[in-house]
């Protein structure tokens, strides 16, 4: 909402502004909004460049106002060609006791008291309170200066005086101590602002004429806004900004030490023109007739070129004239509100507040008027496309660059990879890396390549057990699309298993050509689906990083390199993907195959290894003879599978041994319910047949359990 609110008063400032360019020049002329006209992309940097301009000599201008000479700014402007130039502006302030004087202030009522002798008034007593007032008065006394330096100032011949000034009032309080100012502030406020590329913008010293331009062939120039000496200018204008508003606040600090009152209607800046803004004139614009620019300090150049859609120089110097004859209008209102030079808030101080208050509008717009362009540049391109690109899309238009650019045999391929054994082979499951864009995911397009020989890696499994592997190596490489002020893709590796198939996800760092260094490892199976979230850092890149550690010492310069070689050695990440049905049949001795389609023994096996935690040597085919290194798949196979079955019969029979011993301990823990229980097993001997014969079996140990408590 409050965005809405700002961009609304943007709007109407600008429209106010076309309508007085509309009076200045004539409705005739057809000013318009840039945005509303027709024009080529130069004519944007024409714009930008012509603004530009117009802020820099109406901010000359208001100097002038502040007390700057011509004379005074060539001689600044000379100076600025070989040191910096800066505006300081100086306070000092003291205050001192005067004298104390003492008066009395009768009570506006009075007490009259009447005295009557037989209901006749004989006479009348009359009272009156009388106050005894003590006052303090004091003497404040403020010393301002405003004046430009070259370097830091440190000579007399480097500093010029612009404008200076002493005022003072006298104060009254009721008590002496605490005093109601300092006795000297000094300085008061010392705030400085430096002015070196204004001066520079003027190309001839003795025209004073800026000339700023954008160089549209540097390397770093993308747009009007987006470029070197646009970006210098913004670093200008800003710190202009911040100086008049840290000067203006000290300028109204001073209204409240004054006792008289002021009016704030006269510091309005609502009928003060600014000439800055994003025009441009459908049918073009030709120079007009200016019979005022003598007066300004800094006027527009004329360059001679052809009429075009932006404004031209004579037009722009009939702003600076209108912007300069409302300010004047201003002044001398201010001057009827403030007669006389009596104080230290006076008509001098008011029109040097009303100027500087002027200098901060004139940075505004001007920021206003550089920015439309760009949003103006921005609205076209996404009206040009039809919509608003987000970096999803920008990668689908560059996957769209890539099958033009590339060959089939190097065409970028999504990562997602069917897990099996071999072509034959019916897969196990996929892995995927996905990025995510709202709700909607999908795989990140790599540029993979693959070498034609198993590679032999090997990790640590713990201090005394290192696991080697070998298989096809795939080496990818991905290119993540991010904008400015955007976060970039949610990235999430996603392992998926089909029904009755499993593996082993490991994912960590491949930390040199032979080892691998796993962070976290799943066993993926029977229609599970795992998702880690993938975190992307940035290091930097060379250049940045050798520019980082130029000024550091030499012994911070070796940790630095030697910390960036660790960090370019562990960020390769992996992927890690063992089948386990062939590690399986490696385990138990098994011949290849042999358990792709035993599903129910595989299922076995798994629960047995993982959640009974079985040794593997009391499942394996023992190969303890050389008749039995021979034996047949068929032999081998049935073996496991009866050591399965022995297995899960010792299993079972120690599950049913648990659960007799469960209930005897809960039979023994309470014991007001046995003869509950007993009845029931009586009933279950009268019924007979198997379920009888249990119940006696059942009934034998109740029964002693009894006659023990009963003992």
């Amino acid at each position: 909402m409050a965005i809405e609110l700002k961009r609304y008063e943007i709007e109407e400032r600008l429209n106010k502004a076309v309508e007085k360019v509309k009076q200045l020049l004539g409705a005739e002329k057809a000013p318009q909004l840039a945005g509303d006209v027709h024009h080529e992309y130069e004519d944007k940097y024409l714009l930008v460049e012509r603004a530009t301009n117009l802020a820099a000599c109406a901010q000359l201008n208001c100097l002038g106002l502040l007390g700057m000479s011509k004379e005074q700014l060539q001689t600044l402007r000379t100076w600025a060609a070989g040191q910096e130039v800066s505006l300081r502006f100086k306070s000092k302030e003291t205050c001192a006791f005067l004298r104390e004087e003492t008066r009395e202030e009768e009570a506006p009522r009075k007490a009259v008291e009447e005295v009557t002798v037989g209901g006749v008034l004989r006479s009348a007593i009359t009272s009156k309170v009388v106050t005894k007032i003590t006052e303090y008065f004091w003497n404040f006394e403020a010393n301002f200066t405003l004046e430009a330096f070259k370097g830091v100032g440190a000579d007399a011949s480097d500093r010029l005086t612009i404008w200076s000034r002493q005022g003072q009032v006298e104060l009254k309080t009721a008590t002496k101590n605490p005093a109601p100012h300092p006795e000297v502030r000094s300085p008061a406020i010392s705030k400085e602002v430096n002015i070196s590329w204004l001066l520079r913008s003027m190309s001839d010293p003795s025209t004073l004429m800026p000339s700023f331009g954008i160089d549209r062939n540097a390397k770093e120039c993308k747009t009007p806004r987006r470029n070197g000496e646009t970006l210098k200018a913004f670093a200008h204008f800003q710190a202009i900004a911040h100086w008049t508003s840290y000067l203006a606040d000290y300028i109204n600090h001073l209204r409240d030490v004054q006792p008289k009152k002021l009016d704030d209607s006269t510091l309005s800046l609502e009928n003060v023109f600014v000439p800055v803004a994003p025009i441009m004139f459908k049918d073009g614009i030709d120079e007009v007739e200016e019979a005022t620019s003598g007066q300004l300090l800094a006027a527009l150049a004329k360059p001679g070129a052809a009429a075009g859609l932006v404004l031209t120089a004579s037009a722009g110097n009939l702003m600076l004239a209108e912007e300069l004859r409302t300010l004047k209008e201003q002044r001398e209102n201010i001057l009827t509100a403030f007669p006389g030079d009596n104080g230290i808030f006076t008509c001098a101080e008011a029109c040097m507040c009303l100027t500087l208050t002027h200098m901060r509008s004139i940075t505004e717009r001007w920021a206003h008027a550089v920015d439309y362009v760009e949003s103006m540049l921005r609205k076209q391109l996404v009206a040009a496309i039809g919509k608003e690109v987000t970096p999803s899309e920008f990668a689908s238009y560059m996957r769209f660059h890539y099958r033009k650019l590339f060959l089939d045999a190097y065409q970028p391929n999504q990562f997602c990879f069917a897990v099996r054994r071999s072509e034959v082979h019916g897969p196990e499951g996929t892995v995927s890396i996905e990025e995510t864009h709202g709700d909607q995911s999908a795989p990140i397009v790599t540029l993979e390549n693959h070498g034609s020989t198993p590679t032999a890696m090997n990790f640590p499994l713990n201090a005394s057990t290192t696991i080697s592997f070998e298989g096809p190596v795939h080496l990818h490489g991905w290119l993540c699309h991010s904008f400015s002020g955007q976060t970039g893709a949610q990235l999430s590796l996603r392992a998926r298993a089909r029904q009755f198939s499993s593996m082993l996800v490991l994912v960590g760092r491949v930390t040199s050509a032979t080892s691998f260094d796993p962070t976290y490892a799943a066993i993926v199976q029977n229609k599970d689906e795992l998702t880690v979230p993938l975190e992307m850092s940035v290091i930097p890149t060379p250049k940045e990083f050798k520019d980082a550690i130029a000024s550091l010492s030499p012994e911070q310069q070796k940790f630095a390199k030697a910390f960036r070689a660790m960090q370019l050695e562990s960020t390769l990440f992996g992927v890690l993907v063992v089948q386990i049905k062939p590690q399986l049949e490696k385990l138990l001795n098994l011949h290849d195959d042999s358990l792709t389609k035993e599903i129910k023994l595989t299922q076995d096996l798994m629960e047995l290894f993982l959640k009974y935690q079985i040794p593997s040597d009391l499942l394996s085919f023992s190969e303890d003879s050389p008749e039995l290194k021979t034996a047949p798949a068929t032999a081998r196979l049935a073996a496991v599978k009866g050591h399965v079955k022995n297995m899960y019969d010792m299993i079972n029979q120690e599950k049913e041994q648990e659960i007799a011993d469960k209930k005897q301990q809960a039979l023994f823990q309470n014991p007001l319910q046995v003869e509950t229980h007993l009845q029931s097993l009586v009933l279950c001997e009268e019924q007979g047949g198997v379920r009888g014969l249990r119940s006696r079996e059942d009934a034998a140990p109740a029964r002693r359990s009894v006659k023990q408590r009963s003992a």
